[in-house]
């Protein structure tokens, strides 16, 4: 079977010649290819648009120059536009530089023989075009190959790199929630220590504020409401604790049943963490004094504060706590429980640092385990 992709036209507006080509041609390239025959310029290119309309490719277009129709320069020119990978081989019997000139120019000239021609190097010139055409066709084969492998592989990799944007920010998340959870049980600069690999944290701090607050009553409310009434209510006041600690930059320690622990002065606010505390108290008595209206029975709390020398530390490994030790701790404990309902209890360091800014009502000297007699007070709030 002959290759349709190996197909030559002819182009002459003498019969005798093209009947010439034929039988030489034939002869010398028999089996090699297809040939296809025009007399003239416009039978040229209907022949060439018929062939691409039928999916079938032109090699080489051999053209004679001189006819008088359409010269040869302007059937390859129109010829290179239909097909512009086609071999352009002009025959001509007279010299015409303009005419070559114009079919490079305008064609893309391939060769370019003289009548008459030498057959053998007609044959040979067809041979070397005709293998031209066929490795441009197997370059544009494999172009084409490779950009349909790289738009598979665009398609992969934009799909890879979408997955693992998904996976990203699926572990950002993650990440996230890790570190939130983080902040939440610690101060942010010990969170950050952990982070960076420290395994024994602990540090001494001179000056701190430690406050307790308790709820009045707390064990006989337990035996008399739900589980899940006594959680939600906890829940909500410990929540509107937390922002108020976060609001006046204090660290939240821990909560232990109904005990809440916070202290002043571990971070950026070292200064005026006393009154920060002091503060505090103030606001959580009153958030107390609000959200009786909407329980019931109604609650009270005590809280004690003292302030002083603190030791802080990250103890466990699966399950990290940060806590604090110290006698400041221990008085601010024993001051909460001496307390009385309704009442913030601070120690005489206390009330000094805080001055004439705030308002005390002087309690007397009480005795206080472990430390004997102290003098104490309750903080009324501040001076108007």
């Amino acid at each position: 079977m002959l290759d349709s992709s190996r197909t030559i036209v002819c182009v002459d507006d003498e019969e005798i010649v093209l009947e010439s080509l034929e039988m030489e041609l034939s002869e010398a390239l028999s089996g090699e290819c297809v040939f296809e025959f025009a007399q003239s310029g416009n039978d040229a290119l209907s022949l060439l648009s018929t062939l691409q309309t039928a999916g079938t490719p032109v090699a080489v277009m051999l053209c004679d120059y001189i006819m008088p129709e359409m010269k040869g320069d302007e059937v390859l020119r129109r010829a290179h536009t239909l097909c512009p990978d086609t071999r352009k081989i002009m025959l001509t019997g007279q010299s015409s530089f303009e005419g070559v000139t114009n079919a490079i120019n305008g064609a893309q000239l391939y060769r370019y023989l003289s009548k008459p021609w030498d057959k053998n190097d007609l044959v040979m010139t067809l041979r070397e075009a005709l293998r031209s055409f066929s490795q441009q066709q197997q370059l544009e084969e494999q172009r084409l190959q490779l950009e349909q492998q790289n738009r598979i592989l665009t398609s992969l990799n934009a799909s890879l790199e979408q997955k693992v944007a998904e996976r990203t920010h699926e572990i950002e998340v993650e990440r996230q929630k890790s570190e939130q959870l983080l902040q939440n049980m610690l101060p942010a600069h010990i969170a950050s220590r952990l982070k960076s690999g420290e395994t024994t944290i602990a540090e001494k701090h001179n000056h701190a504020t430690v406050l307790f607050a308790d709820i009045v009553g707390f064990t006989k409310l337990a035996q008399t409401t739900s589980p899940e009434y006594l959680v939600s209510m906890l829940n909500v006041i410990f929540s509107d604790f937390d922002a108020i600690a976060a609001e006046l930059h204090l660290e939240k320690i821990k909560t232990i049943g109904d005990c809440y622990m916070v202290c002043g002065g571990l971070n950026a606010r070292k200064d005026d963490h006393v009154r920060a505390v002091a503060d505090m108290a103030l606001q959580m008595l009153a958030h107390i004094e609000q959200a009786t209206m909407q329980i019931s029975p109604p609650i009270q709390m005590r809280i004690g504060i003292h302030t002083g020398a603190v030791v802080a530390g990250v103890i466990g490994t699966q399950k990290y706590a940060y806590d604090l030790w110290g006698d400041t701790v221990n008085t601010a404990s024993r001051l909460e429980s001496h307390g009385m309902a309704g009442k913030i209890h601070v120690s005489e360091d206390v009330q000094a640092i805080l001055g004439n800014a705030y308002q005390f009502e002087e309690r007397g000297t009480i005795e206080v385990k472990s430390k004997g007699a102290l003098t104490t007070y309750f903080l009324l709030g501040k001076a108007s």
